[in-house]
């Protein structure tokens, strides 16, 4: 039986290899799995070579969840190379090849990774039904963050009505009613794509954002086989290959736009990925490795300063096992891998911020007027040394909880989290595994133990992990450290994995406490999310039924007005400032301007109809308000 036409296109998509020799016996090839006469396996071969293999080689169930895994992040990362390519190019708008896109994507991880056409067909029905629960569980919470309902939003409508970031400016694609804000014209763009592709592809506003969840779910799969390869049992596997996706800033942002979580469900699947290339000797695990990397470079700056700190420590490790030639050689894969999103698909923003502003992350740095997350410190804490408030944020808890609004506080930062749906602290618990999880490293490089080398290398990530966490600026709001908790949770695994008995079951009890902390934040943001959907339903609902124009300043919720606009609400954004002042006045739930105050809706008949002054576009105060809020929080 002759390979069909379309894997053969598939081997030279991919570019591996010209002279496939692996057939699995049935004509079905792979080319992902090729033997050492192909350059790339052979250089892999290399890499790999006086690193230690496992015993324990990764087959059946564990095998298969790999594959899954795997062929999740392909057609992430297929979705953003295919459209940024279209983009680049000039060619269509997003929205007329939306569907289409993903359907290359499948086909992309059926190629790769099934052998067989029932295998491929499994893999592709798995990622397919995946994606249907991430689409539908998300339509479940609307989003009522500030970022995610503000220019994460903007970035989405733009790109859903054509903006083409390579070609076009930004200010013919402004949701009506919005200033043109400086993030989504700097910021990197593929979870704005994704989404809206997903938006395009005639979903909800509300159900695309599920497109978010899906590393999340890429993540137990990959853990799991992890874990087995290393010799865990199937039910000590699975209990820790769920907990793997159980950040909470993941568990937290999967109801928002936010895109924080992503990060680190990302850079824990890096991680995975990076431990099977190097032990179980799998290239297709290595592949992904890198597709996960571009990805993540691809939809936030501080993916390179994560995924750069891991990737420096299974270098080290990898150097210091195999010599220097090796690590050098998995130093210059990863870093083409990164230069594809610098200079390839990632040009804008990385070069276009790099040439124009100075500065590849601007507006975050180089631009000294946008300090937002110094402004939302208050006063009485900001002139403390970051590490104070790194350990005030990391044993503090600063959050909505099950009772209601509430502090769970050792340490006390006043409003530190901000009014959003972002976790503010990590909370007391999590500072408990913290602790108890350098405990367990210590005593894990200090014992002399069977299987040293992959305790070893998983400490030393963790512990650039760790550094880079401390190094991070504003590393006092943990959504921006995501990899915190994978250091913490990377430590516990090391201490599992020991052949010393009262490690592992310290190990087991960071896992633990992980879990308990895992499983309260995911609690509150069930019941938070629930009820904050059922207060905007409930409002647009009253909107619909009353029949009438709706008039209001709706501060920073921008996506608001459009949510209101599908359920057939006639709405008329106001830029005057607020607070309004009109008989009737009523607050907007959950929705306000950055520095705070309710956004508030009037009766259109009580508003003037001058064009000219509250029916104009709102500017960009975004500088002033900073400037309003330094000075406010003092």
């Amino acid at each position: 039986m002759r390979t069909p036409a379309f894997f053969e296109a598939g081997a030279a998509f991919v570019g591996l290899s010209r002279e496939m020799r692996v057939d699995y016996g049935d004509g079905w090839r792979n080319p992902l799995r090729m033997t050492s006469e192909t350059a790339l396996a052979s250089c892999f071969s290399t890499m790999t070579r006086g690193v230690e293999e496992s015993p324990h080689h990764i087959s059946g169930r564990a095998e298969f969840a790999l594959c899954v895994g795997q062929a999740i992040l392909v057609v992430l990362v297929t979705v953003v190379i295919v459209a940024s390519i279209g983009l680049i190019l000039g060619l269509e708008p997003v929205p007329r090849y939306a569907a289409a896109v993903y359907l290359v994507g499948l086909l992309v991880s059926a190629i790769l990774f099934g052998r067989t056409p029932a295998r491929a067909a499994a893999i592709v029905g798995i990622v397919a039904a995946l994606t249907a629960f991430c689409l539908w569980g998300a339509a479940q919470f609307i989003d009522g963050s500030y970022d995610g309902q503000e220019y994460h939003f903007d970035a989405v409508y733009a790109f859903h009505h054509g903006w083409n970031p390579f070609r076009q400016d930004y200010d013919a694609f402004v949701p009506p009613g919005a200033p043109a804000l400086l993030w989504p014209q700097h910021y990197p763009i593929a979870a704005w794509l994704m989404t809206a592709l997903a938006w395009s592809a005639g979903l909800s506003l509300t159900a695309a954002k599920g497109i978010l969840w899906l590393p999340g779910l890429a993540v137990p799969p990959i853990w799991y086989a992890v874990l087995r390869g290393e010799g865990l049992t199937r039910q000590s596997s699975a209990a820790l290959a769920m907990l793997a996706a159980g950040s909470p800033i993941f568990v937290e942002q999967m109801r928002s736009q936010h895109v924080d979580g992503l990060m680190g469900a990302l850079a824990i699947a890096f991680v995975g990925l990076l431990v099977i290339a190097l032990r179980q000797r799998k290239l297709s695990s290595f592949f992904s490795a890198l597709c996960c990397l571009i990805l993540a470079v691809d939809i936030k700056f501080n993916a390179i300063a994560i995924l750069g700190a891991a990737s420096a420590a299974f270098c080290l490790g990898v150097m210091v096992k195999a010599r220097l030639g090796p690590a050098i050689q998995l130093g210059l894969f990863l870093l083409a891998a990164l230069f594809v999103v610098l200079l390839g698909i990632g040009f804008h923003p990385y070069a276009t911020n790099w040439l124009h502003y100075g500065h590849p992350f601007y507006p975050v740095m180089g631009a000294p007027g946008y300090q937002v997350n110094e402004a939302l410190l208050p006063g009485s804490v900001r002139g403390l040394p970051d590490l104070a408030l790194f350990v005030g944020t990391t044993f503090s808890f600063i959050s909505r909880s099950i009772g209601g609004e509430g502090w769970w506080p050792l340490i006390d930062i006043h409003d530190g989290g901000w009014p959003d749906v972002a976790v503010g602290g990590f909370g007391p618990i999590f500072g408990g595994a913290l602790i108890l999880a350098i405990f367990v490293a210590a005593v894990a490089v200090k014992t002399k133990q069977t299987g040293q080398f992959r305790i070893r290398i998983i400490l030393l990530v963790a512990a650039c992990l760790l550094i880079s966490s401390l190094v991070t600026p504003y590393m006092w709001w943990p959504r921006f450290i995501p990899q915190l908790w994978t250091a913490v949770f990377l430590c516990a695994v090391a201490g599992i994995l020991s052949s010393r008995r009262r490690l592992a079951c310290l190990g087991w009890a960071c896992a633990g406490v992980l879990g308990l902390n895992s499983v309260m934040v995911g609690a509150m943001s069930l019941q938070n999310g629930l009820s904050d959907t059922a207060a905007i339903r409930s409002h647009i609902a009253g909107a619909v039924s009353a029949g009438r124009p709706f008039c209001g300043a709706f501060g920073a919720a921008h996506a608001r007005i459009q949510l209101m606009r599908d359920a057939g609400v006639r709405v008329i954004p106001l830029a005057q400032p607020l607070p309004l002042h009109c008989y009737g006045v009523s607050a907007i739930p959950l929705a306000h301007t950055f520095l705070g105050q309710p956004a508030q809706s009037c009766p259109c008949r009580a508003i003037s109809h001058d064009p000219r002054g509250r029916w104009q576009v709102p500017p960009d105060r975004t500088v002033e308000d900073i400037r309003t809020m330094l000075r406010t929080n003092d």
